[in-house]
């Protein structure tokens, strides 16, 4: 959860105004796991992350969006 937040709070520092896929965060998580990786998937990501970070449909992406529900964590 700390590596998903981690990549959530850099992108929105680089690009405040292009929302973050959430099929990227899957492949970013996939990738750093080259080793240890476990089957991943957008709906493992939304059950682990899911109280701490925010998923919305993004029409001009065609694609689920991933956001800090709280700006405090």
């Amino acid at each position: 959860m700390r590596h998903v937040i981690r990549w959530v709070c850099f992108h929105n520092i680089l690009w405040t105004d292009r929302p973050l896929a959430a099929l990227i965060l899957v492949d970013v998580y996939i990738g750093a796991q080259k080793e240890n990786c476990h089957l991943v998937n957008f709906e493992l990501l939304k059950d682990t992350c899911g109280c701490l970070i925010t998923f919305t449909y993004n029409e001009e992406l065609d694609s689920e969006c991933v956001a800090v529900v709280y700006y405090t964590v």
